[in-house]
């Protein structure tokens, strides 16, 4: 998520069923330019239909009461109703929300997506299961096997199609764990591997069995071709991320490669010099810095704790010089990085576009791509595609109950 969004123009990559699409999808043809407002080429496959249903589902995710009155009562239906009951109210968003933001419920049923994606305008797959932060123990051996198996069974499905996988750190460790660390880490002068030293030896084997787990997933990842994208959590978690994602990429991301991707939100005001930071140990490793750049999702819960920009033009301003700099290390090599820019904001990529060309780095340099989720400005993405740039679609799958919590959010987002 990206924190601020633009307006949506969001009906471009659907499931296809009978009637959205004429026939088998054709070759895509490439744009000399990144042209987003080019309606022919972004919508001419819809169906007029489609276009017309999409058009009210996002004037009804406008209406903020109407979706906040919606999500506390699907939250409690599902929390609260057996099984059949709140089966009958979650129906309408299947065929509504559901099926707009999501990829189905099975990893198969994204496969039908990911080729029309392609076909169209170039356009690759972040396929993601949602699955929420969890303290059980049982539940992070559970999780991390289903990971796993996510990523082998994406590459069977989607082969060069899955562009890379979301990892969701609270879902393979404890969540305060990496408070803790934070807390015993943040003001610490120790470098490298010293800063866990400041840790207490139960916290230090905790985290030696949560490495193991991620260094597994690691290994499956780089295996497979697939890059994972550790996702952002909130402050008093954060710098936690970052120190296991620069281990994890002391390790993984060598010899050119780019298997781990840390998140910089940078709608928080430390997020300059926590980029500058990776990026200085990144030189001094000697591995790749790879970054996943957004704004940041945790608005709500940030804003009293001071810690964000005091506007959003200063959140924009934040971004866009984080993705210059960026840009920089990987014109000139120095140190290695790599970089996603996840975001739905048109200003900040047309001005990565015109970067790019400024420093002559091609289109299609595998160091740098841009990302957007499923249902959100689509007209950017195939823009982006057609134009010859790396780009993915965040394609999120699994049951409604599971993605439920995921699902309200980008309801809400587009609010």
């Amino acid at each position: 998520a990206t924190g601020h969004q633009t307006q949506s123009k969001s009906v471009l990559f659907r499931r296809p069923s009978k009637g959205s699409f004429s026939g088998t999808p054709q070759p895509m043809a490439r744009l000399a330019d990144f042209s987003p407002d080019d309606g022919h080429a972004a919508y001419g496959n819809i169906s007029t239909l489609r276009l017309c249903l999409t058009y009210l589902l996002m004037a009804l995710c406008r209406k903020k009461s109407l979706v906040n009155v919606g999500a506390r009562i699907l939250g409690w239906a599902v929390q609260s109703l057996p099984a059949p009951l709140n089966g009958i109210l979650l129906k309408p968003v299947r065929y509504t929300a559901f099926s707009h933001f999501c990829g189905g419920e099975r990893l198969e049923e994204c496969v039908l997506l990911a080729r029309h994606l392609q076909a169209h305008a170039g356009v690759k797959c972040i396929v993601d299961w949602s699955v929420e932060e969890s303290s059980d123990p049982g539940a992070w051996d559970e999780n991390l096997q289903r990971k796993v198996s996510t990523l082998r069974r994406a590459k069977e499905a989607l082969g060069s199609n899955a562009a890379f996988m979301p990892v969701k750190l609270t879902a393979l460790l404890s969540p305060s764990l990496l408070e803790r660390v934070t807390a015993a880490t943040e003001n610490s002068t120790a470098a490298g591997d010293d800063w866990k030293v400041s840790l207490s030896s139960a916290d230090r084997e905790e985290l030696r069995e949560a490495l193991a787990r991620l260094r597994s997933l690691c290994r499956a990842a780089l295996e497979l071709d697939i890059p994972l994208l550790l996702d952002a959590e909130q402050s008093a978690r954060q710098p936690a991320v970052h120190l296991i994602a620069q281990e994890l990429q002391m390790e993984f991301n060598v010899g050119g490669a780019a298997v781990v991707y840390d998140t910089v939100q940078m709608y928080l005001k430390s997020s300059m010099a926590r980029l500058a930071t990776a990026l200085k140990a990144a030189e001094a490793g000697g591995y790749t810095c790879a970054i996943k750049l957004v704004r940041g999702a945790y608005v709500q819960q940030e804003k009293p704790l001071g810690v964000l920009h005091d506007t959003k033009q200063q959140t924009d301003d934040a971004y866009d010089a984080a993705a210059r700099q960026l840009l920089s290390a990987i014109s000139s090599k120095r140190p290695a990085a790599a970089m996603i820019l996840a975001t739905h904001n048109r200003a900040s990529m047309q001005a990565v576009v015109a970067e790019m060309e400024q420093l002559g780095l091609p289109r299609n340099d595998h160091r740098v791509s841009f990302a957007q989720i499923l249902g959100i400005v689509d007209n950017l993405t195939a823009a982006l595609g057609l134009s010859g740039y790396n780009v993915s679609k965040l394609v999120v799958f699994g049951e409604m109950r599971e993605v439920l919590p995921w699902l309200l959010r980008r309801v809400q987002e587009n609010g």
